[in-house]
């Protein structure tokens, strides 16, 4: 096959317009996050709110504290992220393997695309959380030392700044979650992300040519980590267990590339019905094992329906929402926390029973993360859209 047919049939194979809806589902994973933060942050809660007082609820109050109920799940959007990421950066390599025979990653792109993808809006979300936190401790300590009459107890945020701790954070070198950047506890999954994004060349230099034989290397590696961190909890085996998660949307990719989603669409449906026994009957790592497995399914779905029926016609501002959806979820945690501080100094120390400063709070971080975007972001990417030859245009 000649050069230029290899790069038209990559042309082809990457205009698909489901590909444009990585970036909708990445901002939705992301808002529903903000969504359980702010549940969870700008409301008294279930347990230490409502149970104690319904009187003090009225129809519309019940009506969306049910409403939002369904945004309990936070950790799970996060597990999307992870299955999502892996799709993502694999496809440009899964398309190398199947026109060129051999997985060949340019580590010269790779890591720049990665530093100046991570590192902007992350360290101006440094420097965020430690101004909040400084000013916040200030104006009502107990939320930041977990002192509080809510589920927000349990908090316990690490507020103690100093130069070895930032550089802990800056590397992602944190060993548990008390070693996290202050009010910032997100941070845990970006630590996961980075190295996933090390791992990853490594994967791709031990097994050039057989994508298989690197899924069978991921799969024991994780298996062992999976086993000795039960009996020794170490980061390190938390990543490398966790890393499979991300494989598994690396080998989505390669289905993609390959066979077409839409011709593994009747086995999507089923692992479909693995996400709700894995919320309800399996914990910790195991539910996000299943749940990883569904979301495979999710995405082989809507790849499907955008084959043989594109009548989904999505808002403009979903596709907004994708695009600045990393800023948000670095930003928004430290942000509901300083407000919840605000609030309860001028409130005796309580949360609101209604649901008013939630909202006020989420359209907050929307607008101040959009704006953000165009300081921490755009900047940067713009700098790094030197397109490779014969590789397709979408990269995270």
């Amino acid at each position: 096959m000649s050069e230029k047919t290899i790069s038209k049939s990559i042309a082809i194979k990457t205009k698909d317009p489901a590909l444009k809806m990585l970036d909708i589902l990445r901002g939705l994973a992301a808002f529903y996050v903000v969504m359980a933060h702010a549940r969870w942050i700008l409301w008294e809660g279930f347990s230490s709110g409502y149970v104690l007082h319904p009187q003090q609820y009225n129809f519309f109050d019940k009506f969306l504290m049910y409403l939002f109920s369904a945004f309990k799940y936070g950790h799970f959007a996060v597990i999307f992220f992870f299955v999502l990421s892996g799709f993502v950066i694999h496809l440009r390599q899964a398309n190398n393997g199947l026109f060129n025979k051999v997985y060949r990653l340019d580590l010269g792109y790779y890591f720049n695309r990665r530093l100046t993808r991570i590192y902007p809006p992350f360290i101006i979300s440094l420097l965020l959380t430690f101004a909040l936190d400084s000013f916040g401790k200030q104006i009502y300590t107990p939320i930041y030392t977990g002192a509080v009459n809510y589920t927000l107890s349990f908090l316990h945020l690490n507020t103690n700044f100093d130069l070895v701790f930032f550089l802990k954070n800056l590397f992602f070198l944190q060993k548990d979650n008390s070693e996290l950047w202050g009010s910032n506890p997100v941070i845990w999954s970006l630590q996961m992300e980075w190295w996933f994004y090390m791992i990853y060349p490594i994967m791709l230099f031990l097994n050039k040519k057989s994508f298989i034989k690197m899924t069978a290397v991921v799969f024991i590696l994780s298996l062992i980590a999976i086993i000795a961190f039960e009996f020794y909890p170490n980061m390190i085996f938390k990543i490398l267990g966790y890393f499979l998660l991300w494989w598994f949307g690396a080998t989505l990719s390669e289905i993609y590339i390959h066979k077409g989603l839409h011709q593994k669409v009747s086995y999507s449906f089923l692992v479909l019905f693995l996400i709700v026994p894995s919320i309800i009957h399996l914990k910790d790592f195991y539910a996000d094992l299943i749940f990883a497995i569904g979301v495979c399914g999710i995405i082989s779905t809507i790849f499907y329906t955008y084959k043989y029926h594109q009548i989904i016609k999505w808002p403009s501002f979903l596709t907004k929402l994708g695009k600045f959806s990393y800023t948000l979820y670095l930003v928004h945690s430290s942000i509901f926390i300083f407000i919840a501080a605000i609030y309860m100094r001028a409130n005796t120390g309580h949360l609101p029973s209604t649901f008013y400063l939630m909202i006020v709070g989420v359209g907050f971080v929307l607008l101040f993360s959009n704006y953000l975007y165009f300081i921490t972001e755009k900047p940067f990417l713009s700098q790094t859209k030197r397109k490779l030859p014969s590789q397709p245009k979408f990269d995270q």
